[in-house]
């Protein structure tokens, strides 16, 4: 692994999604890239990480185009259709022990390349129009703020 494919960044956020702690920690192993909050150690997030999200970025440039993808991919997936062959996915929610440490768990699975994606319902719901517009009129942008910044206001 090429040092280039490495990412370790620290970066602040409202409020851990499980702990209420304001700092997190961005590390990659090349090809995973997990935000991980630094006062009670959860994963606030994994991003699948390509070798193009870290050519020519810096650490927090990778992870804002990893947050992209990830979007584009659950957008699609929310759709009935999987971003890596076009098949068609299934989708189901998780919720209690099968969804821990989040209260529901959206997953889409992939019928023909086996593909499973699965992300917090909160995400889901940033493609409704009524959370799209509330959040713009306190002046923050859904499509480009990180998910993990947007994560907490989303959880309340």
């Amino acid at each position: 692994m090429h040092a280039s494919s490495r990412i370790r960044t620290r970066r602040s956020f409202d409020s851990c999604p499980f702990c209420d702690g304001t700092s997190a920690e961005a590390t990659s192993n090349g090809q995973l890239a997990t935000i991980d909050c630094l006062s009670c150690g959860n994963t606030v997030l994994r991003y699948d990480l390509r070798p193009g999200h870290v050519a020519d970025r810096n650490s927090l440039q990778a992870l804002k185009a990893a947050d992209r993808q990830m979007r584009a991919e659950v957008s699609s997936a929310l759709d009935g259709v999987c971003q890596r062959c076009g098949g068609s996915s299934i989708l189901k929610f998780l919720s209690g022990s099968e969804a821990e440490p989040v209260a529901v768990l959206v997953v889409c699975d992939c019928q023909q390349c086996g593909t499973r994606l699965s992300a917090p319902i909160e995400i889901a719901f940033l493609r409704h129009p009524e959370v799209g517009s509330r959040y713009w009129d306190n002046s923050v942008q859904v499509t480009t703020t990180p998910i993990w910044e947007m994560l907490p206001a989303l959880s309340d």
